[in-house]
């Protein structure tokens, strides 16, 4: 699942198991047959696909005329782009009582045109919704600065640990750790694309001097994306002299492995184009094997990293900021046991359950 995917799943579920009647209507190509236990709620085929084109945007605009919107009794909660547009292009009187929109960072930065299309479609959406979710307090600055008209309505509910994920870190044995042998073991998980900013810490790695680099290693691991961009980062970590490992399109298992392994966590994503990090599940998943995290203050990174209590929020977006950094850490490596038990603490304090109160509430 993409951040969005385990958004909807972690959402539903949670409402589900509250007493709710819960229905996904997802792509074409949806399914969680895969799944060990099958989720409490419904998930209903569509029959658009999982682009945000013109011809599924249309698709998905019919069925919601056809079969979503007509009942009239339940909340409708627009949880991704797609939607967003296909309810903007239905006749005003086809607008459910209860209707719910989310917007998780990157949507607005393409909306934030009024003379796009896209971004007139989707004003619709918003403009009638009842409640506008974002998911920090940056991307609602965001949303109120190009929409005036939804201060009000604008709702700020942060996410919760994915619940497979706080599963594996509660059982693990890595909150029960004391010692660090001074070796910093550094992991990224993401995308493998251009936003996620693995390239900084590459770079930030390629300025340490040599006993330094002896003294850290660095995975990165995530789902392949732009193939352009991983044969760049191959390029970079050949040339920074650290020792560097890959581990694409991992599972589940694979990556709890990593975290449990690993003692410090860096994500420095940028705003690439019109795509911004919103939240950023990825670092409480870190947070909750008993990873500090470092990151650069973009987006809606800071509603996930605290700066100096659960990892490190790096105000200047610059390799050398981060190679300073890993320095210090290198220097002082027992800084990252109390930060990590304060970002365990953190990540574990909240759960889907309060994300779906909150929401629908």
């Amino acid at each position: 699942m993409g951040g969005i995917g385990r958004y909807c799943h972690e959402l539903a579920e949670s409402a589900a198991k509250m007493g709710w009647a819960v229905t996904i209507f997802g792509p074409k190509s949806a399914d969680h047959s895969s799944a060990k236990d099958l989720p409490a709620y419904i998930l209903r085929k569509g029959v658009h696909g999982p682009s945000h084109g013109s011809i599924n945007v249309w698709k998905s605009r019919n069925q919601l005329l056809e079969e979503f919107l007509i009942d009239t009794d339940s909340i409708h909660l627009l949880a991704e782009p797609g939607p967003i547009l296909a309810c903007g292009l239905l006749p005003r009187s086809a607008y459910p009582k209860d209707l719910r929109v989310v917007i998780h960072g990157s949507e607005i930065e393409r909306w934030s045109s009024p003379m796009s299309v896209a971004g007139r479609i989707a004003a619709r959406s918003i403009q009638l919704a009842g409640v506008i979710i974002v998911p920090s307090k940056a991307i609602a600055k965001k949303v109120i600065a190009r929409f005036p008209s939804t201060q009000n309505r604008v709702h700020v509910v942060h996410h919760a640990l994915p619940e497979v994920f706080k599963a594996a870190a509660v059982s693990s044995l890595k909150a029960q750790k004391g010692t660090m042998d001074g070796s910093i073991n550094l992991l990224s998980v993401g995308r493998i694309h251009p936003r996620k900013g693995f390239d900084q810490v590459l770079q930030a790695l390629g300025r340490l001097s040599s006993e330094e680099k002896n003294a850290l290693s660095y995975t990165i691991a995530g789902s392949r994306c732009k193939r352009c961009y991983e044969q760049k980062l191959k390029e970079l970590a050949k040339r920074s002299g650290c020792q560097v490992h890959f581990n694409l399109d991992p599972s589940d298992s694979e990556l709890f492995s990593l975290y449990e392994k690993a003692n410090l966590f860096a994500l420095t994503s940028v705003q690439h184009r019109k795509s911004v990090e919103g939240f950023g599940l990825v670092y409480l998943e870190a947070a909750a094997f008993g990873l500090p995290s470092i990151a650069y203050q973009v987006g809606g990174v800071e509603a996930a990293v605290r700066d100096g209590n659960t990892g490190y929020l790096l105000c200047i977006q610059d390799p050398k900021s981060i190679t300073k950094l890993l320095r210090a850490i290198i220097q002082n490596p027992g800084v990252l046991l109390t930060l990590g038990s304060q970002a365990r603490r953190q990540a574990l304090s909240r759960d889907w359950t309060d994300v779906a109160k909150e929401s629908l509430s």
